[in-house]
């Protein structure tokens, strides 16, 4: 299972993009609404590298973590005008919250000015290694022995990944428990060590 998704930088509407001749006066910050180790956090570092020496200044990555992103979103929102600061927004942030929430706390739309698109990535569906699943027709045999132990965890609630574990419910017959983590990091320290059946999330970071 495979769905195609985008990352961008955003920035604060009334803010200088990035892409502007004009130097920068002072730092720059790169806010991540997400905790290291996940695939945000390692796109907006490697992206923090290449930005230090083309722009000539220190850009600072700093993770904001909380409600699937909508904490940093709704702090860039907050922030007075003409700062360096922009956002790594993935779907979850500027497409599913404002759909999902009524009071998301930003206007998507209004509040920010896209920058660059900076990477593309697809999600897939993992186990443990020591689990006997190898495909969904091999998870779909193992819940009918097994049919509370559809647990899915996922990266965030209301991410796109919850979303797709509710897809692969659907598909299955069968509703999962999906269980949301604050990041990548822990959902997959507990993939690994068994606390967990299942997850989604990002090729790249299982």
């Amino acid at each position: 299972m495979s769905c195609v998704a985008f990352a961008a930088f955003a920035a604060a509407s009334a803010a200088p993009a990035c892409a502007q001749q004009a130097p920068l006066d002072g730092a720059l910050t790169i806010v991540v609404g997400y905790p290291p180790g996940g695939s945000s956090d390692r796109i907006a570092r490697l992206v923090a590298d290449r930005l230090k020496d083309r722009l000539g200044v220190t850009v600072v990555v700093e993770n904001k973590t909380g409600a699937g992103g909508r904490i940093a979103a709704q702090g860039l929102h907050a922030l007075a005008t003409r700062q360096n600061v922009l956002m790594l927004a993935n779907p979850a942030v500027m497409v599913v919250a404002p759909l999902v929430y009524a009071e998301p706390g930003y206007d998507a739309r209004r509040d920010f000015q896209p920058v660059s698109l900076v990477s593309r990535y697809k999600f897939a569906l993992a186990v443990a290694a020591n689990s006997p699943i190898r495909d969904v027709a091999g998870l779909r045999q193992w819940l009918r022995d097994n049919p509370r132990q559809f647990s899915v965890g996922v990266p965030a609630t209301g991410s796109l990944p919850h979303f797709f574990a509710l897809m692969l419910g659907r598909q299955i017959g069968q509703e999962p428990e999906v269980v949301g983590y604050r990041g990548s990091a822990p959902l997959i320290s507990e993939l690994i060590g068994g606390v967990l059946p299942q997850a989604v999330d990002t090729l790249d970071t299982l």
